[in-house]
Parts: C-alpha cells; structure tokens; sequence
C-alpha cells in the first residue's frame, strides 16, 4: 500500500502558494512531540508576555512622588509574581485585606486594571497554546510518496506465457478497483475508509444527451436516446495527485458515448455441432473477427462477430457481458500479447474513437418484477408449468436473448502553461492511439511529458469493463438466478456509469501505483519498469495521496511563526529587565531602576535583616544582595 512509502520531511503543496504549501510531514508518534513542544512554547511565552507587562507597568508607576500603601504592595506583586494567574490571585488578595480601611478602594485602586491585564494576557495563551495544534489542520491531509519501487509493471521476456501473466496483473488489480468503484462512485458511500485514499475521492463527470455515435441506422433515439459521459480537464495536480506547479501540470479529457444497438438486422440463427445434435446458434455480425495472436492461425478468424448458444438458457447461468473492440493497445497490454481484432462494418466504423460492443446474455436469468430498459427488458411472464394463484405468480422473461450497448472512447490533452485566449492548448478529442503524437505537439516541458506518459499508461478504455468480471450494478440484485428488483427503465444507463467509473478509478488507481510500484510484480509473472530520465525520476517524487494513517502533516508558517514569535516573547521576558537597565543607567533614570531591584523579594529581604540590626548585609542596588546577613 501506499502508505508504506509516506515522504517524512519538508516539501511544498503546489496547491497553495510557495509560502502556504510549505509543509511538514512527521509520523504520528514525532508529531504528537511537536504539538506538545509548540503548545509549551506557547505557555512559556505567555508566561514571559506577562513579565514584559509587569515591567512596564512597574516602571510606569515607579515616580517620585508618595503613594500609598496598596500601591507599594502592588509595586511588590508586580515585581515578584512570575505569573499572570498568580498576580490576579495575590492583587485581589491585597485589596480583599484592605477593603475595612479604605471603602471601595478596589474600584479607586489600580487592582481592577492590573486583574483584567493579567486575565487577559493568560486566558490569550491558553487560548493559544489550545490552538497551536490546529497548524496540523492548516497543512491539509495530502502526503507524498516516496518508494524504491517506483516504476511500471512489465513483462519479463523469459515468461512462456505472457498472456497468462498480464490476465493474472488484470485479475488482482480488477478487484481492488471495482470494489473503490462502487464505494466512492455513482452514489456510493462516500465515507467509507477507503474513498480517503486519493487526492480526491472520485473524479466527476457530466452526462448529457448525445447523438448516436454510430450511424444512425443502428440506434433508436426516439425511445433511448444516447448519453455522452465527459469529465472535463482532469487536471493531473488537482485530480490525480501529481504535484506540480501549473507550469509542469497536465490536462486530460476522457469522454464515453453510449447507446442501445438494435441487433435484429445483424443476426442470424446458425446450427453447429454440439456433441452428437446440432445446436442452434445466434450469430451477431457486424463484422469479421481476426486473431493475431501467435496462439492462432488464420483458420481461427471469422467473418462475424459474435455467437451465443441458445441452449445456455437451460444451464443455469446468469448475466454473461462479452466485448468486441477496436484495440485498446496500452503499453503494458502491447508487451504482454496481441489481441483479436475486431473489423467492423462501416455502421460501427469510428476513425475518430475507440469503438467497444457489450453484448448482454440474458441466459437462465428471470424478473419478478416487469422492466423496459432496453438492455434487461422483460414484459412477459414465463410458462413455467405452474398454476398462478393468488401465493405464486410467474416471473417474467426476458424479452431478448441477447442485446447490446455501443461504446466510444474518446480523449483529449492539453497544456494549461501555454494558454489563450481561448484557454489551455489542446490537442483534438481523438482515439487512444493518436496520443502519443498529439502529446509531442502541445509543447509540453520535460516534466509535463513525463506526467503525460504516466497519464497515457494509466489510462484505459470502456473495452477493459468486460475483461473484469462481475461489472454489472444489477447482478448484485439477483437471487438464485431471479432478478429480484424492480429495474428502472434507464437501468442500461446506470450499467454505463458504473463502467465509467470503474475506468476513471483505474486511472486514479494505476497513477498512484507508477509511484508506489506495482503489487505483487514478480507473484504476477512481471518485471518493474524504472524509469530512466530525470523527468521521470522526478515524477515519482510528486505523487500525493490523502489521509495516511500514521502520518501528520504540519503548516511550516505555523510552526515558524510560532517558534519564532515565542522565541522572541520569551527572550524578551527573560532580558527586558536587564536591557532597560543598561538604557535606564545611559539615560540616568536612576530611580525607576531601582525601584524595580528594591522591589525584589531578595532586597526586601536585605531590608528587613537591616531593619531587624542585622550588619553588613549591603548591595542595595544589586539583585540578588551579595553578602548574607550577619549576627
């Protein structure tokens, strides 16, 4: 996991300004240190706050003239009380023990100014001293990562079987991520421990009506129009967590356009061998299939695309979702084997988009309750041999034995550091395999081109939905094969969505995996790709996540501001008095200093010896007296 390689350290949250972004990161156990040496150092310097006011207050009313006897006694508490609790306690008990002798002197005196001054002062650092923790809170919750194993998964040539090796990489990744899926996308619980772990819990997207993104012909509008998913810019820094400036950042598009695809036109019933009687078939052909896998000869291609058994209705299996596409080549895929191809006929033909079909096998799969979506459709009660009474009703059918749903893929970068008037360059929306040219032609710097690389090997199309297994919403709802709710008529959209967010929580996960490194490498039959230029060694540097257990993060103005500031306030309190005697000796403001040594509880002491016939006490004028008393 991530957390494993938590950065402990200095660094800069480029989404704020340098002085702002200025972040601390400890464990948890070194930054419960800190907060509580911040918090002493606030107390420390409230405590030495005070002492500056009660000097200046002591030297403020040290003048020549008599005063009386209250006014010595708060003289003497200003001088020795070291802290601003322990003055209010001792100046109200003077004035409580001279309130039979002089009527409301508290209110004539200045005991009322001096208390409030001090509760002041003392009740501003508690205060202080409480929220000088919040400098945690003030430096956010993103961390950075910083692994050894920072680097792509990759084939390793000496592996017989490749493919085997990426289907397992697909597996185990498929898992994780279809699991983050439904818990932090489309409405799921967006509290859940796990929706903390990127730099944002999901990337949003708008969904809008759209033409058919195929011809016409295939798609019927009037009832089920189709729906256009488009995230908007991804920024790499704000989105997917790569810290940078906005002058090394990147923008990404990703857009889906999904719709119903009435299949009558393109079907045909075939018989083929199956054991000793032939079975029939439902051939879907919108397209021939070639295999250019080394596994296969030309004898395993086809003229059509597609071929589903009747006779699966009788063997008790579920939803089945099968795939063609035009190739979604990612460079891991292109390392680990070649795909078959699908060859559409021009209805499906998209120069400018990643075209994928989802075919929908209903099977054995039945409906207690009717649905006219166009993809789970079931309006007729199934025969199956029972009496109806007012306890048992049928279920419903489903109405076809196969439909499909029409998908393109379609992608965009841009460049935020060299924008227009029109706002950031940009390249055309265009299919997956036009981007590598598309990226090299926006003027990208070394480190956007090292984020737009991680980008484009992270990327994957709605193809890569039906290789992960269970990724339809509404088999969560089936029991024993009965499809037990009651599906809304845009349930095939919901389905759309789901596949969109499995993508777009692809993305976020395979980002964060470039910088942690991959899991489980060699367990997969892989190889750790490093990277080599120091863009790339750089980018692995960058990489943010949220919310690390374990982990503090502190605001490095804060905890510079208060350090510094305490510093000074508590240099101040410890030294105000000596450096106002060295101005007051210049400028001979004789009396007022010593005013302030007499006033001590030492020389009060001296004096009282010196009252009481004791000799040689002496240094009237020096803090502490240096000679003791003699008998």
């Amino acid at each position: 996991m991530a957390e494993s390689y938590i950065y402990t350290g200095t660094w800069i949250n480029h989404s704020e300004s340098v002085l702002r972004g200025g972040t601390l990161t400890l464990k948890s156990q070194h930054g419960a240190i800190l907060v509580a040496f911040l918090a002493t150092l606030v107390t420390s310097a409230g405590v030495s706050t005070w002492a500056v006011f009660r000097f200046a207050l002591h030297q403020a009313r040290s003048g020549d003239r008599p005063h009386d006897a209250l006014s010595y006694q708060q003289q003497v508490i200003l001088r020795n009380s070291a802290s601003a609790p322990g003055s209010v306690f001792k100046l109200l008990q003077v004035s409580w023990a001279w309130r039979k002798h002089e009527r409301r002197r508290i209110w004539n005196s200045w005991t009322l100014c001096l208390v409030l001054l001090a509760i002041v002062v003392w009740a501003s650092f508690t205060v202080a001293a409480l929220f000088s923790s919040k400098v945690t809170q003030a430096a956010g919750t993103a961390f950075l990562i910083r692994s050894p194993n920072c680097g792509l998964w990759d084939i390793d040539g000496s592996v017989e079987n490749n493919a085997n090796a990426w289907a397992m990489r697909e597996l185990n990744g498929s898992r994780s991520i279809l699991n983050y899926a439904d818990s932090c996308y489309n409405g799921g619980n967006g509290n859940h421990a796990q929706c903390d772990t990127f730099i944002l819990p999901s990337i949003p997207w708008a969904t809008e009506d759209a033409p058919c993104p195929f011809d016409q012909s295939v798609c019927n509008t009037t009832i089920n129009k189709p729906v256009r998913l488009d995230t908007g810019y991804i920024d790499s820094h704000g989105s997917l967590g790569l810290n940078a400036e906005i002058s090394d950042r990147v923008f990404m598009r990703q857009l889906a356009t999904c719709a119903p695809i009435g299949l009558i036109d393109y079907t045909s019933i075939v018989e083929d061998t199956l054991g000793f009687e032939n079975v029939p078939y439902l051939r879907i052909s919108i397209g021939s299939m070639v295999y250019n896998s080394s596994s296969y000869d030309s004898s395993w291609n086809t003229n059509y695309t597609f071929d589903w058994n009747t006779q699966t209705v009788y063997t008790r299996r579920g939803y089945d979702l099968q795939y063609a596409t035009i190739p979604f080549p990612t460079v891991w895929a292109l390392a680990a084997f070649d795909e078959n191809t699908w060859q559409p006929i021009p209805e499906f033909m998209r120069t400018d988009a990643d075209v994928t079909i989802f075919f929908l096998a209903q099977n054995t799969i039945k409906y207690t309750h009717p649905n006219s979506d166009p993809m789970f459709s079931a309006s007729s009660r199934y025969d199956d041999g029972t009496e109806h009474s007012s306890t048992y009703q049928a279920p419903f059918d489903s109405d076809r034995y196969l439909t499909a749903v029409g998908c393109i893929d379609q992608y965009q970068f841009c460049n935020p550091a060299q924008a227009n008037s029109n706002g950031a360059r940009c390249g055309p929306i265009e299919p997956y395999l036009r981007l590598n040219e598309t990226v090299k032609s926006l003027g990208f710097n070394d480190n956007q081109l090292a984020t737009a690389e991680i980008l484009l090997q992270s990327t994957l199309g709605m193809s890569r939905v039906a290789t992960t297994g269970t990724v339809l919403k509404a088999e969560n709802t089936v029991y024993q094969l009965r499809q037990e709710a009651r599906l809304p008529a845009n349930q095939w959209q919901i389905e759309v969505a789901g596949w969109f967010a499995y993508v777009l929580a692809a993305l976020q996960q395979n980002v964060v995996d470039y910088s942690s490194g991959p899991k489980n490498i060699t367990e997969q039959g892989g190889i750790l790709r490093t990277p080599t230029s120091l863009a790339e060694k750089a980018a692995c540097r960058r990489q943010m996540v949220r919310n690390a257990h374990g982990y503090q993060n502190f605001s490095m103005v804060g905890v510079v501001v208060i350090v510094i500031l305490s510093s000074v306030l508590i240099f101040l309190g410890w030294t105000v008095d000596t450096l106002f005697g060295v101005m007051q000796s210049i400028l001979q403001h004789h009396h007022a200093r010593l005013t302030w040594i007499e006033d001590g509880y030492l020389q009060l002491q001296r004096m009282a010896y010196e009252g009481a016939g004791y000799n040689n006490v002496g240094g009237s004028a020096v803090f502490p007296p240096p000679h003791p008393p003699s008998i």
